[in-house]
């Protein structure tokens, strides 16, 4: 064994591999599921959590305190969102704000 041969795995397993290399069973740390969705950690949590309107909750597997997501099941949920369209980030029309037709209203009158 060489004297750098720890150093590269050490750096191995800091720096994970491409995501397209991954089986369904493979698992993901939040650091990783936040870096594909290229969204924060905090976002990915509130994904799991199913605190995201809208949004379909994210399925994790508790492991004591840590969160991991298989690659499979993000797939299936990134598929779910681009179906039925409720990944498209456009709010419900609100009563309480209007901008558009607002905006018509005192451009037309």
């Amino acid at each position: 064994m060489r004297p750098n041969d720890n150093i590269d795995a050490i750096i191995n397993v800091a720096q994970p591999s491409p995501h397209a290399g991954h089986c369904d069973e493979d698992v993901l740390t939040i650091t990783e599921v936040a870096a594909h969705l290229r969204c924060s950690k905090a976002h990915v949590y509130n994904l799991i959590n199913g605190a995201v309107p809208g949004v379909r909750r994210l399925k994790a597997m508790s492991m004591g305190r840590r969160k991991v997501v298989r690659w499979g099941e993000l797939k299936r949920w990134k598929r779910d969102l681009e179906q039925d369209g409720r990944g498209s980030g456009i709010l419900p029309p609100s009563p309480e704000v209007d901008a558009v037709d607002a905006c018509e209203r005192k451009c037309h009158a």
